[in-house]
């Protein structure tokens, strides 16, 4: 199994293509970023 998949009982999970979330960002003290984010910005997340 690779990063994106998932290992399921066939009918027990339904797939989603969308999803509300929160992200918090480390400040600079924090070890985060050291520049803003800009317009158009798209990082990756991996769960």
């Amino acid at each position: 199994i690779e990063r994106g998949q998932v290992l399921a009982k066939p009918g027990t999970i339904k797939p989603h293509t969308k999803f509300v979330g929160q992200v918090y960002v480390l400040t600079e003290k924090e070890g985060g970023r050291h520049k803003p984010f800009f317009n158009n910005y798209r990082p990756q997340f991996y769960f």
